[in-house]
């Protein structure tokens, strides 16, 4: 495997971890305090119509779908501190805990002043 490689798999890898990180953020800010109770259903047993079962299916994809999107936006917007992190790890092979602070202070200030900036124009 030549530099090259290794430098687009670190990258790749070093994206979805960031994804990740940036998706529990987004999430845990959004999350629900208390989950309903949900049952178990008996096999055999179907709780709703096929046309119920089809609309759900429609809403899973929309929603991955949308994920999918907001995933490689986050992606693109990240890429040149992605691509800081992908060089330490070509050049190091490791990233130290504070560079990883420092990278992930980067993408932490990006969001926020683009979280501001969208305050600020609503």
């Amino acid at each position: 495997m030549d530099k090259k490689q290794k430098f687009s798999i670190w990258y790749v890898l070093l994206g979805i971890w960031v994804v990740l990180i940036v998706h529990n953020l987004i999430f845990s800010a959004f999350a629900i305090k208390t989950i309903p109770f949900l049952s178990i259903p008996q096999p055999g047993v179907s709780e709703y119509s096929q046309d119920t079962a089809k609309l759900i299916d429609e809403e899973v994809k929309s929603i991955i779908s949308r994920q999918y999107q907001t995933a490689e936006e986050i992606l693109k917007q990240l890429q040149g501190i992605l691509g800081k992190g992908a060089k330490m790890l070509l050049e190091n092979e490791k990233i130290e805990g504070e560079e990883l602070r420092e990278l992930l202070a980067e993408a932490r200030d990006y969001f926020s002043k683009k979280a501001e900036s969208t305050n600020a124009t609503i």
